[in-house]
């Protein structure tokens, strides 16, 4: 005796879209993400390459990853309790930042979401936070991507 074949089925293939989980602000009551393939790694002075991720950063961004984006955006210091970590318009970067932004093509992409997160008191690591994940893009030891007036110097 032969045993009864089963028809095949094709598969079903749905025509329906996901819907979008993408909400504008959603972000900020996420943990931070760290995406690295984006960081600038040929620039002499914002260039990161690996053996400059010392116990400073590392330590850094393992603290950040205990916070929500809202609560390490609206992290306060100083004696007039300015932001630490913020978004900064590519426009107000120097020039030089500007055209490093464009030289790796990265410019359209941060214009909005360009972001600087302080490290400590000068060092700051810039990249392009969106949805929750910041794309890594330099490291800046000096305080030279932004540039602020120092008071009394």
């Amino acid at each position: 005796m032969s045993k009864a074949k089963k028809p095949k089925q094709k598969e079903k293939i749905s025509h329906k879209q996901a819907k979008s989980n993408y909400n504008g602000d959603s972000f900020y009551d996420k943990y931070p993400n760290w995406r690295f393939s984006k960081r600038d790694k040929n620039h002499d002075r914002w260039g990161i390459n690996v053996g400059e991720f010392d116990k400073i950063l590392v330590e850094k961004l393992e603290s950040f990853e205990t916070m929500t984006w809202q609560e390490i955006l609206s992290s306060t210091a100083g004696r007039k309790n300015n932001t630490r970590n913020h978004f900064i318009e590519c426009d107000n970067l120097t020039n030089e930042a500007q055209k490093q932004l464009k030289k790796i093509k990265l410019y359209e992409k941060a214009e909005g979401s360009f972001c600087s997160l302080a490290l400590t008191g000068e060092i700051r690591l810039w990249g392009i936070l969106i949805d929750g994940i910041f794309e890594i893009v330099w490291l800046d030891n000096n305080h030279e991507v932004y540039e602020v007036s120092k008071k009394h110097t």
